[in-house]
């Protein structure tokens, strides 16, 4: 893979936002819990929301490619230093890696997991 396709798929994902979002999560951490989050809750806190941002961020993208032909010519997609395959791959990994480092914080502690409708909800009291 060439220098220039590395530097449009940094571009893609766009890495300032999408490290604002996780940045954002950990600072969310902070306030939640009063203090600093543990180094493992932290780290997966960030890479899960980093890396959904940049896959949402990829995915607008290659909805909005027509738009971008004329309103953002340089950006990767419309200048064709990405294809819309290997956008689409990226997408996936970083949802995939997303989702991925979520899992194991939940699967520690199920207990602080969502609850299930049924008991967010208590049917049995509204008849």
């Amino acid at each position: 893979m060439n220098n220039s396709k590395l530097r449009g798929l940094f571009r893609l994902l766009r890495f300032e936002l999408s490290f604002a979002a996780g940045a954002c999560v950990v600072l969310a951490e902070v306030l939640a819990l009063g203090g600093w989050p543990t180094l493992r809750m932290g780290i997966f806190g960030f890479l899960s929301v980093f890396s959904i941002a940049a896959a949402v961020l990829a995915l607008n993208d290659l909805f909005d490619i027509e738009t971008d032909r004329i309103n953002a010519p340089s950006r990767p997609l419309p200048a064709e230093v990405v294809t819309k395959r290997e956008a689409l791959e990226v997408e996936g990994d970083c949802f995939g890696a997303g989702v991925l480092s979520a899992v194991p914080e939940f699967m520690r502690s199920p207990k602080k997991a969502k609850p299930s409708t049924g008991e967010l909800f208590d049917f049995e009291k509204d008849g």
